[in-house]
């Protein structure tokens, strides 16, 4: 019983540990538009919140080495910002309800995800 009792708390305390330096390596831009999707009011689960996030966080590293791959070159950067806002949205809507998509694209949250 010491032994599972022990067990439950290093767990507890590991994920806690790792969710803190999860959270570190989000970008402000990611965490902002977490905070966006939190605040929008389409009542996200913390399990949508999580692959949100995810996809988030990769297409921003997308969008980062676009920038600085093509920074010589405006038009090929600008083309491939504007697929990256679509694929973007894609795949945010691909982590919610049919419900959920109608309101964001009813409140075009898409837009907001963007400032």
């Amino acid at each position: 019983m010491k032994k599972l009792i022990l067990s439950a708390i290093l767990v507890f305390v590991a994920s806690i540990m790792f969710a803190q330096t999860n959270k570190e390596k989000l970008s402000n831009n990611v965490l902002q538009q977490i905070e966006v999707l939190k605040s929008s009011g389409l009542n996200l689960n913390d399990i949508q919140i999580r692959r949100i996030t995810t996809v988030l966080i990769s297409e921003d590293e997308v969008r980062a080495r676009f920038e600085k791959t093509l920074a010589g070159n405006k038009s090929l950067l600008e083309t491939k910002l504007v697929e990256c806002k679509a694929n973007l949205i894609n795949n945010v809507k691909g982590g919610m309800t049919v419900q959920q998509v109608e309101k964001f694209d009813a409140i075009h949250l898409g837009d907001q995800l963007f400032k």
